[in-house]
């Protein structure tokens, strides 16, 4: 889905144990697993568009229903033709984890470590990682 705000975000999540969440939409021509996230909304009621770390929150949320306390910016991307923005969250527990996302994404726990010889890994999600030397 496209954002009309022009803004996308995706979460890095830490746990316990170096274990991290991603999503999975089996609905895609070519299905990747990577960082949960998604488009800005419009906040109708406050008349403006959410920032980047409220889109991470929430997307973070309906993705997987991990409440993050934080969020810590990693990077912001101008992509063109939208912002991208990678945020990360350190969880003292995954209480509450999904099985499926609000939009019908599995979600599933990986050790970090098990995240380089994934070959379906989000190639870009991958990069990111290896570039800010998250794992």
């Amino acid at each position: 889905m496209k954002s009309a705000s022009g803004v996308y975000a995706g979460v890095f999540v830490r746990g316990p144990g170096k274990v991290t969440v991603l999503v999975f939409d089996e609905a895609k021509e070519l299905p990747m697993w990577k960082f949960p996230g998604g488009g800005g909304q419009y906040l109708s009621r406050e008349n403006r568009w959410e920032t980047p770390e409220e889109t991470a929150s929430r997307e973070l949320f309906e993705k997987t229903g991990i409440s993050a306390k934080a969020l810590k910016l990693i990077e912001g991307v101008n992509k063109g033709s939208h912002w991208w923005y990678l945020f990360e969250a350190v969880v003292d527990n995954f209480d509450g984890l999904l099985k499926r996302g609000n939009d019908g994404e599995y979600v599933a726990r990986f050790p970090e470590a098990q995240l380089w010889g994934m070959p379906n890994f989000l190639k870009p999600h991958k990069e990111v990682l290896q570039e800010f030397h998250l794992i």
